[in-house]
């Protein structure tokens, strides 16, 4: 059995990273490899991404805040992460953390992969060599669903990353300007495919989670709030017309006192999965909230900032499932709370998702294969 070393975002307290890197390695091990994921650790000095001392000091004292709440808030938050890694990732006996320690003593493995998540994204990655497999010196080394998180790669960056993508033997990545990207630095064709968050049906995402203890219908709001709070504003508009009881994904300490909506904030990503899994409707200001709240056939309006860079990577996806017209953007006036905002027809929508899926992990299939072949 030929063995994959997975390279991607795995250890920060975010639901997606998580989420896909359960996923990439899962569908790797479904396809009959020993898949493990890299324990490589960002952000790390490499990446410059160090908080200032306000912002540790801040941070700091909302976790302690939070655990003086009931059921110890924080720590509760962080244990359910530890405990979903653990029981469901499958990491490299050595971890490292940082990009010399894994140059210097690269894990063995038959084929690499990098991916998914925006692992190529400059203004975060800062050209990361690791994220592009350059411990790897021979050519067996391929991406899926990469992302640049961005539609244009900056002047001081190109001439490194067209170094670095010209050793991938098949590259993959999740949205349009990426295969434009990668044409310009490469002069390669890379294919589109589906998140990996996607390839697991909805079903699968069941086996995983922590089924929500909330009875009563509910709103779920999930992404990073804007400057006027529209999302939080649009799900106090639908509560006002229906009377749903609104859940917040995570917050701030104080948010625990609101008297409008409930905060959560102590969810893992197995409870976070049972909050979208028994929504009644979503509002996703992220990629993957609209990603899960469609695998879930549930309505959802995303919500979209004008920012191209964040925004691309939900167009897509909603494009590609005929789901545009669910979407606003921070901003526009409230959708009418009617039938139409809690009906969705999801029978065209689910046999593209479908048929995208199995174009996607028949990408992988026989990148994979072609990688075997030469051991």
């Amino acid at each position: 059995m030929n063995s994959v070393g997975i390279i991607t975002i795995h250890d920060i307290y975010n639901y997606g990273s998580i989420l896909q890197a359960y996923a990439t390695q899962k569908v790797i091990t479904e396809l009959g490899y020993r898949a493990e994921i890299i324990d490589y650790k960002y952000p790390n000095p490499f990446h410059g991404r160090q908080p200032s001392l306000k912002n540790k000091i801040f941070s700091k004292t909302n976790a302690l805040l939070k655990d003086l709440l009931p059921e110890k808030k924080y720590t509760t938050y962080v244990n359910r992460y530890k405990s979903f890694t653990k029981k469901h990732y499958k990491l490299s006996e050595n971890s490292y953390p940082s990009v010399q320690s894994l140059m210097d003593n690269p894990p063995e493995y038959d084929i690499y992969l990098a991916g998914s998540d925006q692992i190529w994204r400059p203004k975060f990655i800062k050209g990361d060599p690791c994220f592009f497999l350059d411990f790897v010196k021979e050519r067996k080394k391929i991406a899926y669903a990469s992302s640049f998180g961005c539609t244009s790669i900056p002047h001081e960056y190109k001439a490194k990353y067209a170094r670095y993508l010209k050793t991938f033997s098949a590259i993959g990545v999740r949205e349009l300007p990426g295969i434009e990207i990668i044409k310009e630095l490469t002069e390669k064709e890379a294919q589109l495919v589906l998140d990996p968050t996607l390839l697991l049906t909805d079903q699968q995402w069941t086996e995983v989670m922590e089924p929500s203890s909330n009875n009563k219908p509910y709103i779920l709001c999930y992404g990073n709030t804007t400057p006027d709070k529209y999302m939080e504003k649009l799900a106090l508009h639908i509560q006002k017309q229906t009377g749903l009881k609104i859940i917040r994904v995570n917050g701030k300490f104080y948010d625990y006192f609101n008297d409008k909506m409930e905060y959560v904030l102590d969810a893992g990503p197995a409870e976070w999965l049972g909050l979208f899994s028994n929504a009644s409707i979503i509002l996703g200001q992220s990629f993957h909230a609209t990603a899960f709240a469609v695998n879930f056939k549930k309505p959802v309006v995303p919500i979209l900032r004008g920012d191209e860079n964040h925004d691309s990577r939900q167009k897509h996806l909603l494009n590609l499932l005929k789901l545009q017209h669910r979407a606003v953007n921070v901003g526009d006036e409230f959708p009418k709370v009617d039938a139409n905002l809690f009906n969705v027809d999801y029978n065209n929508p689910t046999e593209i998702l479908k048929i995208e899926r199995m174009k996607s992990i028949n990408f992988l299939k026989e990148a994979l294969k072609m990688q075997s072949i030469k051991f």
